[in-house]
Protein backbone atom coordinates (compact mmCIF):
# COMPACT_ATOMS: atom_id res chain seq x y z
CA UNK A 1 0.00 0.00 0.00
CA UNK A 2 3.25 2.41 0.81
CA UNK A 3 4.35 2.07 -2.42
CA UNK A 4 1.40 2.08 -4.41
CA UNK A 5 0.20 5.01 -2.72
CA UNK A 6 3.65 7.25 -3.06
CA UNK A 7 3.44 6.18 -7.29
CA UNK A 8 0.06 7.11 -7.17
CA UNK A 9 0.74 10.37 -6.02
CA UNK A 10 3.91 11.12 -7.91
CA UNK A 11 1.77 10.80 -10.94
CA UNK A 12 -0.43 13.93 -9.60
CA UNK A 13 2.05 15.48 -8.28
CA UNK A 14 4.45 15.52 -11.52
CA UNK A 15 2.87 17.31 -14.46
CA UNK A 16 5.34 16.23 -16.99
CA UNK A 17 5.17 12.31 -15.94
CA UNK A 18 1.69 11.74 -17.81
CA UNK A 19 3.24 13.15 -20.82
CA UNK A 20 6.54 11.29 -20.39
CA UNK A 21 4.64 7.97 -19.81
CA UNK A 22 1.25 7.99 -21.94
CA UNK A 23 1.08 4.27 -22.03
CA UNK A 24 1.77 3.16 -19.24
CA UNK A 25 -0.89 5.87 -17.16
CA UNK A 26 -3.36 4.54 -19.82
CA UNK A 27 -2.59 1.13 -18.41
CA UNK A 28 -4.02 2.35 -15.28
CA UNK A 29 -7.64 0.91 -14.96
CA UNK A 30 -10.57 2.63 -13.67
CA UNK A 31 -11.22 1.30 -9.83
CA UNK A 32 -15.14 1.40 -10.68
CA UNK A 33 -14.61 -2.10 -12.32
CA UNK A 34 -12.85 -3.39 -10.38
CA UNK A 35 -13.76 -6.18 -7.47
CA UNK A 36 -11.90 -5.36 -4.34
CA UNK A 37 -12.17 -8.71 -2.86
CA UNK A 38 -11.04 -10.54 -5.47
CA UNK A 39 -7.84 -7.79 -5.03
CA UNK A 40 -7.28 -8.79 -1.56
CA UNK A 41 -7.68 -12.37 -2.10
CA UNK A 42 -4.12 -12.12 -4.50
CA UNK A 43 -2.16 -9.74 -2.23
CA UNK A 44 -2.72 -12.47 0.58
CA UNK A 45 -2.20 -15.34 -1.46
CA UNK A 46 1.05 -13.56 -2.78
CA UNK A 47 2.33 -12.87 0.73
CA UNK A 48 1.26 -16.51 1.64
CA UNK A 49 3.62 -17.87 -1.04
CA UNK A 50 6.26 -15.98 0.27
CA UNK A 51 6.22 -16.76 3.77
CA UNK A 52 5.69 -20.08 2.53
CA UNK A 53 8.74 -20.42 0.39
CA UNK A 54 11.02 -18.49 2.97
CA UNK A 55 9.89 -20.75 5.84
CA UNK A 56 11.38 -23.53 4.21
CA UNK A 57 14.83 -21.91 5.25
CA UNK A 58 14.97 -20.77 8.48
CA UNK A 59 18.08 -19.28 8.92
CA UNK A 60 17.96 -17.54 5.72
CA UNK A 61 14.53 -15.76 6.34
CA UNK A 62 16.39 -14.69 9.68
CA UNK A 63 19.11 -13.12 7.72
CA UNK A 64 16.58 -11.49 5.31
CA UNK A 65 14.67 -9.68 8.29
CA UNK A 66 17.83 -9.10 9.90
CA UNK A 67 19.23 -6.95 6.62
CA UNK A 68 16.00 -5.57 5.99
CA UNK A 69 14.07 -4.81 8.41
CA UNK A 70 16.77 -2.59 10.91
CA UNK A 71 14.72 0.72 10.07
CA UNK A 72 11.36 -0.13 11.33
CA UNK A 73 10.99 0.30 15.99
CA UNK A 74 9.41 -3.37 15.92
CA UNK A 75 11.38 -4.31 12.91
CA UNK A 76 12.56 -7.30 14.54
CA UNK A 77 9.39 -8.26 15.72
CA UNK A 78 6.33 -7.44 13.48
CA UNK A 79 8.10 -10.17 10.41
CA UNK A 80 8.03 -13.05 12.89
CA UNK A 81 4.68 -12.84 14.97
CA UNK A 82 2.47 -10.77 13.05
CA UNK A 83 2.51 -13.28 10.74
CA UNK A 84 2.27 -15.76 12.78
CA UNK A 85 -1.02 -14.50 14.20
CA UNK A 86 -1.84 -13.90 9.82
CA UNK A 87 -1.39 -17.87 9.51
CA UNK A 88 -3.26 -18.30 12.61
CA UNK A 89 -6.25 -16.19 11.48
CA UNK A 90 -5.46 -18.26 8.27
CA UNK A 91 -6.15 -21.54 9.90
CA UNK A 92 -9.60 -20.82 10.26
CA UNK A 93 -10.49 -19.07 7.09
CA UNK A 94 -8.55 -21.20 4.99
CA UNK A 95 -10.15 -25.12 6.33
CA UNK A 96 -8.57 -26.55 3.12
CA UNK A 97 -4.84 -25.71 4.47
CA UNK A 98 -5.75 -25.59 8.12
CA UNK A 99 -3.43 -27.94 9.55
CA UNK A 100 -0.66 -26.00 7.20
CA UNK A 101 -1.04 -22.59 8.05
CA UNK A 102 -1.12 -24.02 11.87
CA UNK A 103 2.12 -25.51 11.55
CA UNK A 104 3.44 -22.42 10.28
CA UNK A 105 2.26 -20.09 12.90
CA UNK A 106 3.67 -22.48 14.57
CA UNK A 107 7.30 -21.91 12.71
CA UNK A 108 6.96 -18.50 13.41
CA UNK A 109 6.74 -18.25 16.92
CA UNK A 110 9.25 -21.22 18.02
CA UNK A 111 11.57 -18.61 15.52
CA UNK A 112 10.69 -15.50 16.68
CA UNK A 113 10.72 -16.11 20.62
CA UNK A 114 14.60 -16.14 21.02
CA UNK A 115 14.57 -12.76 18.97
CA UNK A 116 11.76 -11.51 20.88
CA UNK A 117 14.52 -12.60 24.02
CA UNK A 118 17.21 -10.97 22.89
CA UNK A 119 15.15 -7.25 22.11
CA UNK A 120 14.34 -7.32 25.66
CA UNK A 121 17.66 -8.61 26.31
CA UNK A 122 16.72 -12.00 28.40
CA UNK A 123 19.15 -14.38 29.97
CA UNK A 124 19.83 -16.57 27.13
CA UNK A 125 17.28 -14.92 24.86
CA UNK A 126 15.07 -16.93 26.72
CA UNK A 127 11.73 -14.96 27.89
CA UNK A 128 11.30 -18.10 30.02
CA UNK A 129 14.38 -16.46 32.00
CA UNK A 130 12.49 -12.93 32.95
CA UNK A 131 11.79 -12.78 36.50
CA UNK A 132 9.41 -9.34 35.66
CA UNK A 133 8.23 -7.82 32.26
CA UNK A 134 11.04 -5.11 32.63
CA UNK A 135 8.80 -2.37 30.99
CA UNK A 136 9.10 -4.43 27.99
CA UNK A 137 5.06 -3.95 27.18
CA UNK A 138 5.87 -3.67 23.26
CA UNK A 139 7.37 -7.33 22.87
CA UNK A 140 5.92 -9.41 25.37
CA UNK A 141 2.07 -8.03 24.24
CA UNK A 142 3.03 -8.55 20.88
CA UNK A 143 4.48 -12.55 21.70
CA UNK A 144 1.19 -12.84 24.31
CA UNK A 145 -1.27 -11.85 21.69
CA UNK A 146 0.49 -14.04 18.65
CA UNK A 147 0.65 -17.20 20.97
CA UNK A 148 -2.86 -16.38 21.97
CA UNK A 149 -4.27 -16.71 18.57
CA UNK A 150 -2.25 -19.53 17.83
CA UNK A 151 -4.40 -21.30 20.92
CA UNK A 152 -7.08 -19.88 19.84
CA UNK A 153 -6.69 -21.61 16.13
CA UNK A 154 -6.21 -24.98 17.91
CA UNK A 155 -2.46 -24.88 18.58
CA UNK A 156 -1.18 -26.76 21.60
CA UNK A 157 2.11 -27.21 21.08
CA UNK A 158 3.33 -27.89 24.86
CA UNK A 159 6.48 -25.29 24.63
CA UNK A 160 4.32 -22.73 23.56
CA UNK A 161 2.40 -23.12 26.34
CA UNK A 162 5.00 -22.52 28.44
CA UNK A 163 5.96 -19.54 26.92
CA UNK A 164 2.13 -18.57 26.48
CA UNK A 165 1.70 -19.02 30.64
CA UNK A 166 5.23 -17.07 31.83
CA UNK A 167 4.28 -13.87 29.79
CA UNK A 168 1.12 -13.58 30.29
CA UNK A 169 1.93 -14.06 33.94
CA UNK A 170 4.81 -11.04 33.65
CA UNK A 171 2.06 -8.74 32.29
CA UNK A 172 -0.49 -9.57 34.61
CA UNK A 173 1.17 -8.64 37.63
CA UNK A 174 2.70 -5.63 35.48
CA UNK A 175 -1.05 -4.39 35.10
CA UNK A 176 -2.22 -5.26 38.48
CA UNK A 177 0.50 -3.22 39.94
CA UNK A 178 -0.40 -0.15 37.78
CA UNK A 179 -4.12 -0.72 38.80
CA UNK A 180 -5.68 0.69 35.61
CA UNK A 181 -2.73 3.07 34.72
CA UNK A 182 -0.49 2.38 31.81
CA UNK A 183 1.98 0.21 31.50
CA UNK A 184 5.82 0.71 29.72
CA UNK A 185 6.20 -0.19 26.44
CA UNK A 186 10.15 0.16 26.68
CA UNK A 187 12.10 0.67 29.77
CA UNK A 188 11.93 4.80 28.86
CA UNK A 189 9.15 5.27 26.55
CA UNK A 190 5.29 4.23 26.83
CA UNK A 191 2.93 4.23 24.01
CA UNK A 192 -0.73 4.10 25.39
CA UNK A 193 -1.71 1.36 23.02
CA UNK A 194 0.80 -1.23 24.56
CA UNK A 195 -1.02 -1.43 27.50
CA UNK A 196 -4.49 -2.23 25.70
CA UNK A 197 -2.60 -4.99 24.19
CA UNK A 198 -1.40 -6.54 27.26
CA UNK A 199 -4.95 -6.12 28.62
CA UNK A 200 -6.32 -8.38 25.43
CA UNK A 201 -3.43 -10.78 25.29
CA UNK A 202 -4.97 -11.84 29.08
CA UNK A 203 -8.55 -11.29 27.63
CA UNK A 204 -7.47 -13.88 25.15
CA UNK A 205 -6.76 -16.53 27.41
CA UNK A 206 -7.71 -15.67 31.11
CA UNK A 207 -7.53 -18.83 32.54
CA UNK A 208 -3.91 -18.24 31.85
CA UNK A 209 -4.33 -15.48 34.80
CA UNK A 210 -6.58 -16.39 37.03
CA UNK A 211 -5.03 -14.67 39.97
CA UNK A 212 -5.33 -11.40 37.84
CA UNK A 213 -8.48 -9.60 38.27
CA UNK A 214 -8.57 -8.39 34.30
CA UNK A 215 -11.51 -7.33 33.83
CA UNK A 216 -11.76 -5.09 36.83
CA UNK A 217 -8.29 -3.84 35.77
CA UNK A 218 -9.58 -3.62 31.81
CA UNK A 219 -12.54 -1.08 33.41
CA UNK A 220 -9.98 1.23 35.54
CA UNK A 221 -7.93 1.65 32.02
CA UNK A 222 -10.55 2.63 30.14
CA UNK A 223 -11.68 5.05 33.07
CA UNK A 224 -7.71 6.06 32.54
CA UNK A 225 -8.03 6.69 29.53
CA UNK A 226 -11.23 8.70 29.22
CA UNK A 227 -9.73 11.23 32.00
CA UNK A 228 -6.15 11.37 30.83
CA UNK A 229 -5.83 10.36 27.48
CA UNK A 230 -8.24 10.76 25.38
CA UNK A 231 -8.36 13.74 22.44
CA UNK A 232 -12.30 14.77 23.32
CA UNK A 233 -12.76 16.77 20.00
CA UNK A 234 -12.07 13.51 17.95
CA UNK A 235 -13.19 11.40 20.44
CA UNK A 236 -10.31 9.45 20.13
CA UNK A 237 -7.56 7.83 22.58
CA UNK A 238 -4.11 9.62 22.32
CA UNK A 239 -1.03 7.77 21.26
CA UNK A 240 1.37 8.89 23.87
CA UNK A 241 -0.12 10.26 27.34
CA UNK A 242 1.58 9.89 31.12
CA UNK A 243 4.86 9.40 32.45
CA UNK A 244 5.91 12.65 32.06
CA UNK A 245 7.35 12.09 28.73
CA UNK A 246 5.87 15.08 26.90
CA UNK A 247 4.72 18.44 27.99
CA UNK A 248 1.49 17.13 26.67
CA UNK A 249 -0.48 14.14 25.17
CA UNK A 250 0.62 13.24 21.79
CA UNK A 251 -2.42 13.34 19.40
CA UNK A 252 -3.86 10.32 17.75
CA UNK A 253 -2.55 8.17 15.47
CA UNK A 254 -3.69 6.21 12.66
CA UNK A 255 -1.73 3.29 13.09
CA UNK A 256 -2.09 3.32 16.40
CA UNK A 257 -6.02 3.46 16.47
CA UNK A 258 -6.15 1.09 13.41
CA UNK A 259 -4.28 -1.53 15.51
CA UNK A 260 -6.33 -1.38 18.20
CA UNK A 261 -9.52 -1.96 16.57
CA UNK A 262 -8.56 -4.79 15.32
CA UNK A 263 -7.07 -6.34 18.48
CA UNK A 264 -10.37 -5.15 20.25
CA UNK A 265 -12.44 -6.59 17.89
CA UNK A 266 -11.32 -10.23 19.48
CA UNK A 267 -12.83 -9.63 22.93
CA UNK A 268 -15.52 -6.71 22.24
CA UNK A 269 -16.54 -6.61 18.92
CA UNK A 270 -19.18 -3.78 19.57
CA UNK A 271 -16.51 -1.46 21.18
CA UNK A 272 -14.09 -2.13 17.94
CA UNK A 273 -17.00 -1.19 15.51
CA UNK A 274 -17.48 2.34 17.74
CA UNK A 275 -13.87 2.91 17.63
CA UNK A 276 -13.59 2.40 13.66
CA UNK A 277 -17.04 4.80 13.35
CA UNK A 278 -14.88 7.43 14.79
CA UNK A 279 -12.06 6.81 12.98
CA UNK A 280 -13.92 6.87 10.05
CA UNK A 281 -15.00 10.82 11.37
CA UNK A 282 -11.91 11.69 12.15
CA UNK A 283 -9.17 9.83 9.55
CA UNK A 284 -11.32 9.17 6.67
CA UNK A 285 -9.65 11.09 3.29
CA UNK A 286 -10.19 10.63 -0.37
CA UNK A 287 -8.36 12.36 -3.36
CA UNK A 288 -9.16 12.13 -6.83
CA UNK A 289 -8.89 7.99 -7.16
CA UNK A 290 -6.88 7.56 -4.21
CA UNK A 291 -9.14 6.70 -0.70
CA UNK A 292 -7.37 6.02 2.11
CA UNK A 293 -6.86 7.10 5.67
CA UNK A 294 -5.09 10.08 8.04
CA UNK A 295 -2.19 9.39 10.06
CA UNK A 296 -3.58 12.20 12.06
CA UNK A 297 -6.59 14.45 12.54
CA UNK A 298 -6.73 17.72 11.29
CA UNK A 299 -5.44 20.28 12.69
CA UNK A 300 -2.11 18.08 14.08
CA UNK A 301 0.81 18.31 13.22
CA UNK A 302 1.49 16.13 10.47
CA UNK A 303 5.07 14.62 11.60
CA UNK A 304 6.26 11.31 9.40
CA UNK A 305 8.15 8.95 10.63
CA UNK A 306 8.85 4.79 10.52
CA UNK A 307 5.56 4.02 12.35
CA UNK A 308 3.45 6.31 9.84
CA UNK A 309 5.52 5.91 6.86
CA UNK A 310 5.37 8.73 4.60
CA UNK A 311 2.07 11.33 4.55
CA UNK A 312 0.84 11.76 1.11
CA UNK A 313 -2.49 13.36 0.00
CA UNK A 314 -3.11 13.92 3.70
CA UNK A 315 -2.96 10.23 4.15
CA UNK A 316 -0.60 8.24 6.26
CA UNK A 317 0.76 5.19 4.29
CA UNK A 318 0.63 2.80 7.50
CA UNK A 319 -2.75 4.27 8.94
CA UNK A 320 -4.01 3.39 5.01
CA UNK A 321 -2.94 -0.43 4.92
CA UNK A 322 -3.99 -1.25 8.84
CA UNK A 323 -7.06 0.27 7.91
CA UNK A 324 -8.20 -2.93 6.00
CA UNK A 325 -7.71 -4.79 8.82
CA UNK A 326 -9.84 -2.53 10.92
CA UNK A 327 -12.55 -2.44 8.76
CA UNK A 328 -13.02 -6.09 8.51
CA UNK A 329 -12.73 -6.31 11.80
CA UNK A 330 -15.91 -3.33 11.82
CA UNK A 331 -17.45 -5.40 9.36
CA UNK A 332 -17.19 -2.25 7.03
CA UNK A 333 -16.73 -4.83 3.82
CA UNK A 334 -17.37 -1.89 1.17
CA UNK A 335 -14.22 0.17 3.53
CA UNK A 336 -12.19 -2.63 2.82
CA UNK A 337 -13.07 -3.22 -0.54
CA UNK A 338 -12.42 0.92 -1.55
CA UNK A 339 -9.14 0.16 -0.03
CA UNK A 340 -8.38 -3.23 -2.05
CA UNK A 341 -9.55 -2.10 -5.33
CA UNK A 342 -6.05 0.06 -5.87
CA UNK A 343 -4.22 -2.95 -5.42
CA UNK A 344 -4.85 -3.25 -9.26
CA UNK A 345 -2.64 -0.23 -9.60
CA UNK A 346 0.58 -2.31 -8.35
CA UNK A 347 2.32 -3.60 -11.42
CA UNK A 348 1.43 -0.94 -13.54
CA UNK A 349 3.13 1.41 -11.18
CA UNK A 350 6.01 -0.81 -10.75
CA UNK A 351 6.64 -0.41 -14.14
CA UNK A 352 6.63 3.32 -13.65
CA UNK A 353 8.71 3.11 -11.15
CA UNK A 354 11.37 1.96 -12.83
CA UNK A 355 11.47 5.47 -14.75
CA UNK A 356 11.63 7.11 -11.53
CA UNK A 357 13.85 8.46 -9.47
CA UNK A 358 12.06 7.22 -5.58
CA UNK A 359 15.15 9.81 -4.09
CA UNK A 360 13.44 12.74 -5.68
CA UNK A 361 9.35 12.30 -4.47
CA UNK A 362 8.06 13.44 -1.71
CA UNK A 363 8.80 10.90 1.44
CA UNK A 364 12.19 10.26 -0.19
CA UNK A 365 13.41 10.46 3.90
CA UNK A 366 11.71 6.95 3.46
CA UNK A 367 12.25 5.52 0.11
CA UNK A 368 16.22 6.33 0.76
CA UNK A 369 16.42 3.63 3.70
CA UNK A 370 13.91 1.30 1.71
CA UNK A 371 14.94 -0.73 -1.35
CA UNK A 372 11.80 -1.52 -3.50
CA UNK A 373 11.59 -4.85 -4.86
CA UNK A 374 8.95 -6.21 -6.62
CA UNK A 375 8.58 -9.75 -5.25
CA UNK A 376 7.47 -8.07 -1.81
CA UNK A 377 4.20 -7.33 -2.59
CA UNK A 378 3.62 -3.84 -0.64
CA UNK A 379 7.32 -3.47 -1.60
CA UNK A 380 9.49 -4.36 1.32
CA UNK A 381 9.44 -7.60 3.86
CA UNK A 382 8.21 -5.25 6.52
CA UNK A 383 5.46 -3.57 4.63
CA UNK A 384 4.05 -7.07 3.87
CA UNK A 385 4.92 -8.38 7.21
CA UNK A 386 2.12 -6.01 8.73
CA UNK A 387 -0.31 -6.22 5.43
CA UNK A 388 -0.20 -9.86 6.06
CA UNK A 389 -1.82 -9.39 9.75
CA UNK A 390 -3.88 -6.95 8.56
CA UNK A 391 -5.13 -8.48 5.08
CA UNK A 392 -6.34 -12.14 7.20
CA UNK A 393 -8.26 -10.09 9.76
CA UNK A 394 -10.77 -12.36 11.02
CA UNK A 395 -13.11 -13.39 14.29
CA UNK A 396 -11.30 -16.67 14.24
CA UNK A 397 -15.11 -18.00 14.25
CA UNK A 398 -15.42 -16.27 17.80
Amino acid sequence: MRLIACLIFLALWDPLFAQKTPTLMNMLPALDAVNGEQQRQRATAMITANYERWLKDPAAFRKLVDDECGLFPEGQLYPYFLPAMAFAQLSTSDTARSREHLARSELLLKMGLPVAGKIVDAKSDDLLQLKDYDRQATTLSTVSLALGLYRWAGGTDPRLQAYHRHINQLLGLALARADGQPIHSYPNYSWNYDTVASLVALRLAPDLTPNIPVNAIWRKHELWIQRYAYDQKNQLPYSVAGFGYTDGPSPPRGCDVFFRVMILAYVDPPAARALFARCQQALERETGQFYGFAEYPLGAKQIEDNDSGPIIMDMGLSATGLAIGAARAANQPEVVSRLCRQFVFREPLLMMASTMNMQQMPGSWFWNAVDVNPQYFTGFLFGDAVMFYSLTWNSMNR
